[in-house]
């Protein structure tokens, strides 16, 4: 939104703000859902994935034309699967281990997810300028395949600026300018619509592992009050 529609961070932050504000209510309802005993949270955990890949699902439908509400029910959908995937995961990561493994369990999850934060940025940022410069490539390509395969007819850019701009070099500057502007930003498009599907990916092989490598495990419990008779 920043680069394509041109948004100030105070025009963004209602975006963040529908993420952000309900997971306060979103996470406590989670909790109190994987605390009881009947709940399996690896269940719980796969439907995190699933509506996850739905919100990342919507978002490979992004274009040039989409505004800040475009975003809204992709940042509905995550208000729901980040607090399952984020208690089912914690559970799955304390609740298997003994008591002797306690001082070490949270330093143990934090330095996993910390580590795990950033190479997933690193990597999200490679594949969003790789393919950022795939597509500016191909688009680039395919303008000058047509541009000279339909220069007889005159080049409909030109068409619409030749009227206002008289000096031949200005022309050619503003069409050079106007060219790289709409190619970059319709290739910035383009590779977030292949990160949302390499997402979805994600989420599809997460969900296939889930279902094989976890083991159940049940929330803790409150001991009991009564006392043996002596």
């Amino acid at each position: 939104m920043e680069e394509v529609r041109g948004y100030r961070p105070i025009q963004i932050a209602p975006v963040m703000l529908i993420l952000a504000v309900p997971q306060l209510l979103a996470l406590p309802l989670v909790s109190a859902l994987c605390n009881i005993r009947r709940v399996d949270c690896r269940h719980v955990l796969m439907a995190g994935l699933a509506i996850q890949g739905l919100s990342y699902f919507l978002g490979t439908w992004i274009d040039a034309d989409w505004v800040r509400e475009n975003f809204y029910a992709m940042q509905l959908l995550q208000v729901a699967s980040e607090p399952m995937m984020v208690i089912a995961i914690l559970m799955l990561a304390t609740m298997g281990l003994g008591p002797a493994d306690g001082p070490f369990i949270s330093g143990m999850f934090n330095m996993t997810k910390g580590l795990a934060n950033a190479i997933a940025a690193g990597i999200i940022s490679a594949l969003l300028r790789r393919r950022e410069q795939f597509h500016s490539t191909m688009l680039l390509d395919t303008y000058g395949t047509n541009h000279n395969a339909l220069q007889p007819w005159g080049d409909p850019a030109q068409g619409l600026l030749a009227p206002h701009i008289a000096d031949p070099a200005r022309l050619e500057w503003n069409l050079t300018v106007l060219m790289h502007g709409a190619a970059s930003e319709q290739a910035l498009i383009l590779a977030c619509a292949d990160i949302y599907t390499i997402m979805i990916g994600v989420c599809a092989a997460l969900f296939a592992l889930n279902m094989v490598l976890p083991q159940r495990v049940y929330p803790p419990r409150a001991p009991s009050m009564t006392a043996p008779a002596r």
